[in-house]
């Protein structure tokens, strides 16, 4: 896959949604921002977070920054998702990094707790992401 088609998954809000897992719910504001209601269960702490994802800088075909900020039941998240897209073989690379931030009562729990939550989250979200863009290849 071209790096260009990598980078316009990231950057298309439909795409980027298609791959959130446990969405119950999405709209794309005028401005392009992403609005979903994800549902968030970790340990006894369960309910539905509001979240608004927008792209906050990009160069077409090499990077992408996306941030993000929502609420819910037992607290609040805001995050930063840095992407560098790479051309590799026939295919791309991305590199990415996150920086998270999480208050209220969600972040008393162990960071193992949290840390396990997170990396199934975004495993399911790369490997759905993955798929999505073979079938469309």
């Amino acid at each position: 896959m071209p790096p260009e088609k990598v980078y316009s998954f990231l950057t298309d809000p439909e795409k980027l949604a298609s791959v959130v897992p446990d969405k119950e719910g999405q709209s794309v504001s005028g401005d392009g921002s992403l609005n979903l209601t994800v549902k968030v269960g970790i340990s006894f702490i369960k309910g539905t977070f509001n979240v608004n994802v927008k792209v906050s800088d990009s160069k077409p075909g090499e990077s992408v920054t996306i941030t993000g900020a929502g609420s819910g039941k037992g607290g609040a998240v805001d995050f930063t998702v840095n992407c560098r897209i790479a051309q590799e073989g026939g295919g791309s690379r991305v590199d990415w990094d996150v920086d998270l931030n999480i208050r209220g009562t969600i972040a008393t729990m162990g960071a193992r707790m949290i840390q396990g939550q997170a990396k199934k989250y975004i495993d399911q979200m790369i490997g759905d992401m993955k798929k999505s863009l073979e079938v469309a290849s």
